[in-house]
């Protein structure tokens, strides 16, 4: 049995895959497991992954459909079947003794993680690459449950007024499996987007010792096409799925208190990121989807700044089908660009759930009743939700 598995998720890389297996497969430790996960790409990924398959005895290569890098991950590290796990993109390379110093601290100290607190930005252009260091600010050291040294850890996964902390990229550090795989199958293969803060950030906190170093082993592929440097059309669903997820393991840990209030900040710093500003959002009211089953059919009732909030975000993420869209001001909306019927519509149609998009739950509560008694709607399809702002996650 290796000593560690490396988990390679690879998706239409073909341009990279060959200097990243090979960046792993001349590590100066030998002892390791390379688990590629080929995820549907559609170019040469696949071929080259098989060729390099058969010089070197170490490569497994799992052919799978397309669904992302979280299902490309849990593949591979079902697969796994070392102590120790580490992470490389694609698209990205490591150095030579990477896994051999990161292994030598985790078994000198013990460490269910070992974080590699810098890496190289390596940008290429005219043929030329240059590379920039980058990191977090956390001092080197081991950190301990036992003497509460580890507190220092979590008590600056985030600092507002650094805008920095604990790194929370999956792929600069090493992993005790047992403790990795109690958090990372709990991430929705659905998430596209923050899903290595997911998994740090909860992680750490479920831990008894963590080694931080700050000697940079990992090479982070600047791509313009690369899912992180795109605005993508679920930034804000998936931040809020980021946001609750981490929110169920802070919430039970007994430094709550610090651990939420750093979340939070974290959250309104995405929140306000380049990202969020690109996607357009003004008076921004956060769809309930942890209430609304992916792919139902649902009426949205109400068209005021809520309604079209909502009606905004599911337009362009698709996350589920809006059968309709009903107000009763419906006539007011005759010259609008959305088409508002009225909620005489909801006897004619077939539908799983109501949303109310209402800002006072007093009324929407009060809508929904109505609903229930003029339309004989049942109640369990009737969804009163009170809206998260952005007032919400600034309130701290």
């Amino acid at each position: 049995m290796s000593k560690i598995s490396i988990i390679v998720p690879a998706y239409n890389v073909e341009e990279y895959i060959t200097e990243c297996i090979e960046s792993i497969t001349r590590q100066t430790y030998k002892d390791i497991e390379i688990i590629v996960v080929n995820d549907g790409s559609q170019d040469a990924t696949g071929r080259l992954l098989d060729e390099m398959k058969e010089k070197d005895d170490r490569i497994v290569v799992i052919h799978k459909e397309n669904g992302g890098v979280t299902s490309a991950r849990n593949a591979g590290l079902r697969c796994a079947k070392s102590e120790y796990i580490g992470f490389v993109d694609g698209d990205d390379y490591i150095a030579p003794d990477m896994y051999e110093n990161l292994y030598k601290l985790a078994e000198e100290n013990d460490a269910d993680i070992v974080f590699s607190q810098k890496f190289y930005r390596v940008h290429s252009a005219n043929g030329t690459r240059k590379a920039t260091l980058q990191g977090g600010k956390l001092a080197e050291g081991v950190y301990s449950r036992e003497d509460k040294s580890i507190e220092y850890v979590w008590n600056n996964i985030w600092n507002p007024e650094k805008k920095s902390g604990l790194l929370p990229d999956l792929w600069c550090n090493i992993y005790k499996r047992d403790k990795l795989e109690k958090v990372q199958f709990k991430i929705s293969n659905e998430v596209t987007y923050a899903e290595d803060e997911m998994l740090v950030y909860s992680l750490v906190t479920t831990v008894d010792k963590v080694c931080i170093t700050d000697d940079p082993y990992y090479c982070y592929r600047m791509r313009d096409n690369s899912a992180v440097n795109s605005v993508q059309e679920n930034f804000m669903s998936d931040l809020n799925r980021r946001y609750l997820f981490i929110k169920e393991y802070y919430s039970k840990h007994y430094m709550s208190e610090a651990l939420l209030r750093q979340l939070k900040y974290k959250t309104v710093n995405d929140l306000f990121s380049l990202r969020f500003l690109q996607s357009g959002a003004t008076n921004f009211h956060m769809f309930p989807y942890e209430l609304v089953p992916k792919g139902s059919d649902i009426i949205l009732y109400g068209a005021g700044g809520v309604g079209k909030s909502y009606y905004n975000q599911i337009n362009k993420n698709k996350f589920c089908n809006i059968v309709a869209w009903v107000d009763v001001r419906y006539e007011n909306f005759s010259n609008s660009k959305y088409q508002i019927k009225s909620p005489e519509e909801i006897k004619t149609l077939k539908f799983d759930y109501i949303l109310i998009a209402v800002i006072d739950k007093t009324m929407a509560e009060s809508i929904g009743e109505e609903i229930c008694n003029k339309y004989n709607v049942e109640r369990k399809k009737i969804i009163v939700y009170v809206p998260n702002g952005l007032i919400d996650f600034i309130e701290i």
